[in-house]
């Protein structure tokens, strides 16, 4: 079995929180366990510089942002048998000072750049010749990639599909963006909308996952129970609720 792993940070590579020592810590013991692993995440500022082992693949991104094409390169690197890496590299959305923002304050374009990630992931999934059996996407920034992967499905001709997997690591970070941004997926009109990513007028990366993912979990059974309530389903309690097994 192959399992793509998609997150916008995995330690020791780049990190702000637990989402990154989690998920470089389930893929490692992933891959002791026999299982094929893949790591997508973006190449970062100082990564390369760091890792020297890290290789540049014969890949090219050129992908369609909204009526502009942006292109990107890939990197690889084998940390240990049956995990490979793979590095998203685009200057003007990952080389910079921060991974989120600078001075407590987010970078204007994160919807842009993490749409990038999320549609070279999804061409990294249907396109790899070792394809995944299972894209698991961590958080709102990979949000986005099970709907990417459900329209590809259904009307482009993508088959077999793998299939696809949300964790909710932290719920209050949702990944909500003016409406104007969903021109970026290029996905159809009818993806925004109250059963697609539309949350409050705004297009939610987190809501995405909740809704496309064929499997939905959470850090741990606590969690997962406790997001089912008012309280701490931080708006998005009737969709967990719908989802809810």
């Amino acid at each position: 079995m192959t399992i793509m792993q998609v997150s916008g940070e995995c330690f020791p590579y780049s990190k702000t929180g637990g989402l990154a020592d989690m998920v470089g810590a389930l893929s490692k013991a992933l891959a002791v366990r026999g299982t094929q692993v893949q790591v997508v995440t973006p190449l970062y500022r100082g990564i390369a510089g760091k890792f020297k082992e890290i290789q540049p693949m014969d890949w090219a991104l050129d992908l369609e942002m909204g009526d502009k094409v942006v292109s990107g390169k890939l990197y690889t690197l084998n940390p240990q048998p049956n995990l490979t890496i793979y590095f998203i590299e685009q200057p003007d959305y990952f080389d910079r000072p921060g991974i989120y923002g600078e001075k407590s304050e987010d970078y204007e374009d994160n919807s842009e750049r993490f749409l990038f990630f999320s549609k070279a992931a999804t061409n990294l999934a249907r396109y790899l010749t070792d394809a995944p059996d299972i894209v698991h996407a961590h958080d709102w920034q990979a949000g986005m990639v099970p709907a990417m992967i459900q329209h590809q499905h259904m009307r482009g001709g993508w088959y077999p599909v793998p299939t696809t997997c949300f964790t909710i690591h932290n719920l209050s970070y949702q990944g909500n963006f003016p409406s104007d941004s969903f021109s970026y997926t290029n996905l159809p009109s009818d993806y925004f909308g109250p059963h697609g990513v539309e949350f409050y007028k705004q297009v939610s990366f987190l809501k995405s996952g909740l809704i496309f993912a064929d499997q939905l979990t959470t850090v741990s059974p606590k969690y997962a129970k406790e997001i089912l309530t008012e309280e701490f389903a931080c708006g998005m309690r009737g969709v967990l609720n719908a989802r809810a097994e």
